[in-house]
């Protein structure tokens, strides 16, 4: 088999976070790729819009309350990166974490995906409903990373 003589690295990578630690990791990981190849890191936080039953009301101020609090929690993550040179934008956006994954891939013509295996709630069924969602979805290539491997000491 023949080698492809020239491949294109990524100059756009997407980091989807949900702030728990594979997604910390995910991001630390992205932001030390894109110091050596040159490329722009945007960090994306996918806030789910509540599903409720008919009888409860979701009012438009407990949605900018979430949007709010995920600004905030996506600030205190990306702000000390800043200084890395490769932070590019950072994006809230409410509902299916997947759905919006896939949209801001093709807004933004992302490059590349790296994103965690395992999400806020750690445990299998979340892969399956994001991460694998997006890996099927889209024809971008996805790095998804298990959480941080532990260091022996």
């Amino acid at each position: 088999m023949d080698l492809p003589r020239r491949v294109d690295l990524p100059r756009r990578i997407l980091v989807p976070t949900d702030f728990s630690e594979t997604a910390d990791y995910a991001l630390e990981y992205a932001v030390a790729l894109a110091e050596r190849i040159g490329a722009l890191v945007d960090v994306l936080h996918v806030y789910p819009t509540p599903v409720v039953p008919p009888d409860i009301v979701i009012t438009v101020s407990m949605l900018e309350h979430l949007a709010r609090a995920g600004e905030e929690s996506l600030r205190r993550k990306v702000d000390p990166l800043r200084n890395s040179g490769v932070i590019g934008d950072t994006m809230i956006k409410g509902g299916d974490a997947r759905d919006a994954i896939i949209e801001t891939v093709n807004a933004l013509n992302i490059d590349l995906v790296i994103m965690g295996t395992h999400g806020k709630r750690d445990f299998r069924a979340l892969f399956g409903s994001v991460t694998e969602g997006v890996l099927r979805s889209i024809t971008t290539p996805v790095l998804a990373l298990k959480p941080r491997p532990l260091r022996a000491t």
